[in-house]
């Protein structure tokens, strides 16, 4: 990709932050029992602009917490064992979620994840409102091109905050990982407004 090139997906992805934090949003995070096409939720956090909690919550799933999943958030079956089940907050959290773009970290794999625990619960999906990819955004403001999958490459949350002197805050952790999204975002966005 060429230096011009770059430089408009660069100025693309700092607008797009601007734009977004200018409307009704939410950060959200979940935390799962694994990777895999029947896993679930077992942690879900959702803030507001400012970085306040409008829902956090453990969840049961009604499958195991896989032990590789389990050393990365460290949440286990005991943690979870008197932990509402999914349809207990389902109502709460579509409620949260109403009328608000959805920010997360790897949006695909968070709205995957709870569209899986609904119909884990015969729970209808979750409302298709603007989800915006934190991830894929940052990829594109980096700049690093996988030629392999022909798009930019994907950063750990970690590393992309930490490459934008985001301090880490509860990193694995729905709660901590939703603030560690919203202020790489607000970074981006403190950029666009000096370039503007």
């Amino acid at each position: 990709m060429d230096r011009k090139a770059l430089s408009e997906h660069r100025a693309r992805a700092l607008r797009w932050a601007y734009e977004v934090l200018q409307g009704p949003l939410v950060v959200l995070d979940t935390e799962t029992t694994g990777l895999g096409q029947r896993d679930q939720i077992v942690q879900v956090a959702v803030i507001d602009e400012a970085g306040q909690p409008l829902l956090e919550r453990l969840v049961r799933p009604t499958v195991p917490i896989a032990p590789d999943a389990s050393r990365v958030h460290g949440i286990t079956a005991k943690a979870v064992r008197d932990a509402p089940a999914f349809p207990e907050i389902y109502g709460e959290l579509t409620a949260v979620l109403k009328d608000r773009a959805i920010i997360a970290y790897n949006a695909d794999f968070d709205r995957k994840m709870l569209n899986q625990t609904c119909a884990a619960h015969d729970l209808p999906r979750f409302p298709t409102a603007p989800w915006h990819c934190a991830m894929r955004r940052f990829a594109e403001y980096y700049g690093q091109w996988n030629y392999a999958r022909q798009s930019f490459a994907w950063q750990k949350l970690g590393a992309a905050c930490a490459l934008m002197g985001v301090a880490p805050e509860g990193a694995h952790s729905a709660l901590g990982d939703a603030r560690m999204t919203l202020r790489l975002v607000q970074q981006l966005a403190d950029l666009y407004a000096g370039e503007a």
